[in-house]
């Protein structure tokens, strides 16, 4: 039993309920386990408070006011680095070519085609006509003359023979030239238009030590925290200070 008040371990035996259910924290699994060693660090303690509810009060007050400095402790201890590392560097660096190309490609073709046609047309007719001429006189006819004896030439004083030939010739001619060109010419154009872009990069990264490792071991050793012990000690104002 306690001197003054009633020690934790009494005051939970006869039923007082400590809470600490409701402070902030890093990560609600560990709520039990941080909960037990506060419990445990103080159960012989007595209470700084002759009313339980004052104590109660108070403690989870305190828990809420202080958990979010200390949450980002613990977060900090859950991060995966190398404590001796003294420098990390990266480069990185990249380039972008781009290349545009535009051509015209333009053709032509012609063709000629030439065709010369000629017609010739000749007709001719001839005609011949042959007439004889027969002039025959006679002075002192003896009786009426025949024709035979106009053939003949019987009785005639005078007589004249003759034959007279007359040939007529017609006909046409007709020449018919023609020339004829055709001319085809086609004409083609294609223009060709492409781009290539590349990019490429690199990247270069260095870390190592720059100091003795013996020196970085024991910069490390400063830095380790007991956050538990941390978050119990700042408590201690709730509990009296005599034991």
């Amino acid at each position: 039993m306690g001197e003054y008040t009633n020690t934790l371990q009494e005051s939970i035996a006869e039923g007082m309920i400590i809470g600490l259910e409701d402070y902030p924290i890093f990560d609600e699994l560990y709520r039990d386990t941080l909960n037990d060693k506060i419990i445990d660090h103080y159960l012989y303690h007595e209470l700084g408070f002759e009313l339980e509810a004052r104590f109660v009060h108070r403690i989870n007050n305190m828990m809420n006011e202080k958990m979010p400095y200390f949450n980002k402790l613990y977060s900090s201890e859950l991060l995966s680095i190398d404590p001796l590392l003294t420098f990390s560097r990266s480069e990185t660096g990249s380039s972008s070519n781009e290349i545009n190309s535009t051509g015209s490609l333009t053709g032509t073709l012609g063709r000629t085609v030439g065709t010369e046609e000629t017609s010739t047309n000749e007709g001719a007719t001839n005609n011949s006509n042959s007439v004889d001429n027969k002039q025959i006189e006679s002075d002192t006819p003896q009786a009426l003359l025949t024709i035979d004896d106009i053939d003949g030439s019987v009785y005639a004083s005078n007589a004249k023979l003759g034959k007279q030939l007359s040939t007529e010739t017609s006909g046409s001619s007709t020449e018919i030239n023609v020339d004829r060109a055709e001319n085809e010419t086609q004409s083609t154009t294609s223009d060709n238009t492409g781009s290539s872009t590349g990019t490429s990069g690199s990247s270069t990264t260095a870390s190592g030590y720059d100091r003795p490792l013996t020196e970085l071991l024991q910069l490390y050793r400063s830095t380790l925290l007991n956050i538990d012990m941390m978050v119990i000690d700042s408590l201690r104002d709730c509990f009296m200070g005599v034991f």
